[in-house]
């Protein structure tokens, strides 16, 4: 029984134990994307550490399970030329209890642990990479220039699962998963990355390595120097066509959901502060000038460089749904960088920030809307500045225990942090939430329960928060996620 004492957060996570069959609508987008968790492989290869394991990886095909038994590997791992199919990748794997670790170290000149080139349809899952006393490595990268450049230098239908990746962090170029060549349908879900110079990186500085049509779901990335996550612009006329990008999507969509994006104090500042989460432009014409950024269910905690926000973007971008706190500075810059604003939505947002709460440049592509409508802000800043504004709540940052359950917590503890509404707050009048219909899970909120189209912020519910307590972990909806995402069993 829940006394009048237990703490709010412990309330709710206790009913969301109760509840055998939760309300959960969460789209399953795998087929949409890299097409490999429907894989029932046929034949199992078991290697350890003292196996040429590196043998079994290269004569991998279709129907293809390589798992490496429990301990320390110390020659990395190469996914060259390896092509499974659709709903029949290759599977390369951890086991299912105890771990197998990767070690960083330097093998033959090159400079990561886990390299990929010109594969597609494999799925590497269950593997801890540890970077630990590494100076100059990164952790997974597909590279269009590994040993020497490659005509075909790209990768697609890769999924990455269950990996933990930690310690690339002796300097801020030091990447946990990172592309530097064409790569297109990958899906990068329930990774833990931690202590590393730059969380993901994807798509080079260059603007013609792009990243397209992506997955990027229920990730925990912490205290990175640099970026959480960052996907960097692509220029015109730079999207890659013909022999070998047959399946490359002329029109894509990123999603990004349920994911924990933080940053601590081991952040750069100065000229090498950067936020969050930065989403690059796409091309401004031709293929890929239709690309969109769809971000929704993440929860964003902290920015300590006090000049950086937790999410800075360009071009076609819909958020929603979305957590956003940090007392260190600002939270949310719709802004040029590389390219133009295009397509802007942010609806049913929560956003708490001593900085500015939401911000939209007033440079804009004329042509399109920049919709902000519907969500909660609470900010010592300027609270929403640019866009087309309607139906928000906005008061400042202190005023906002007036509207949440407990924005004074702290992410760890008895007294947890809970951005809740609470009971009756933040009811209004219908939000018309034309802009993002269609969207995936548009009808869903934080929790992914149905959307009250006369609440604001990002919980369609009040009072005791009967969904996930903010905490830094993985984000975990429920049994739902657990059936999605346990494997091949």
């Amino acid at each position: 029984m829940i006394s009048s004492t237990t703490p709010r957060w412990l309330a709710g996570l206790a009913g969301l134990i109760a509840l055998s069959e939760p309300a959960l609508a969460l789209t399953d987008l795998d087929a949409e994307y890299a097409n490999c968790r429907s894989s029932s492989p046929s034949v199992t290869v078991t290697v350890g550490p003292s196996d040429d394991y590196q043998a079994a990886i290269n004569a991998a095909s279709a129907g293809t399970r390589v798992q490496l038994a429990a301990g320390d590997y110390s020659n990395g791992l190469r996914i060259y030329d390896l092509h499974g199919a659709a709903g029949n990748c290759i599977v390369i794997e951890g086991p299912e209890t105890g771990v197998a670790r990767l070690i960083g170290a330097p093998l033959n000149g090159i400079r990561n642990v886990v390299q990929i080139r010109n594969s597609s349809y494999v799925l590497l899952r269950r593997l801890e990479i540890d970077g630990t006393g590494t100076t100059d490595l990164d952790a997974l990268k597909s590279d269009a220039t590994i040993a020497g450049a490659h005509s075909a230098a790209w990768s697609h239908h890769i999924s990455l699962e269950q990996l933990h990746i930690h310690d690339f962090d002796f300097s801020q170029q030091q990447v946990g998963i990172s592309t530097k060549g064409p790569a297109w349908n990958w899906v990068l879900r329930n990774n833990r990355i931690e202590r590393v110079g730059t969380g993901i990186y994807l798509g080079n500085s260059n603007g013609a390595e792009h990243f397209v049509h992506g997955l990027i779901e229920f990730n925990l990335i912490r205290d990175s120097v640099g970026y959480n996550a960052q996907i960097k612009h692509q220029f015109a006329a730079s999207r890659p066509s013909g022999s070998g990008f047959e399946t490359l999507p002329a029109t894509g969509r990123t999603v990004i959901r349920h994911n924990v994006f933080h940053k601590s104090g081991n952040s750069s500042g100065g000229g090498n502060a950067r936020p969050n989460l930065l989403l690059g432009t796409f091309p401004l014409s031709g293929n890929g000038s239709n690309d969109d950024y769809v971000v929704y269910g993440n929860f964003f905690y902290q920015n300590p460089t006090g000049v950086e926000a937790l999410f800075q973007g360009e071009g076609n971008l819909a958020l929603y749904a979305n957590l956003f706190f940090n007392d260190q500075g600002p939270a949310i810059a719709i802004q040029p960088q590389n390219g133009e604003l295009r397509r802007i939505r942010l609806l049913h947002n929560t956003v708490l920030s001593s900085g500015s709460g939401i911000f939209v440049s007033g440079s804009v592509n004329a042509m399109f809307d920049q919709d902000v409508r519907g969500n909660a802000v609470f900010s010592d800043g300027t609270a929403i500045s640019g866009g087309s504004q309607s139906d928000n709540v906005s008061d400042t940052l202190d005023n906002a225990d007036l509207y949440l359950q407990n924005p004074q917590g702290q992410i760890s503890g008895v007294d947890r942090l809970d951005l809740h509404p609470l009971d009756g707050a933040l009811s209004g009048s219908p939000i018309d939430a034309t802009p993002i219909a269609g969207l995936t899970d548009a009808e869903r909120d934080f929790n992914d329960a149905a959307v009250d189209p006369a609440r604001r912020g990002a919980y369609a519910s009040s009072g005791v928060n009967p969904g996930w307590p903010l905490a830094l972990v993985i984000k975990d909806l429920g049994p739902l996620d657990r059936v999605f995402y346990s494997g091949f069993e």
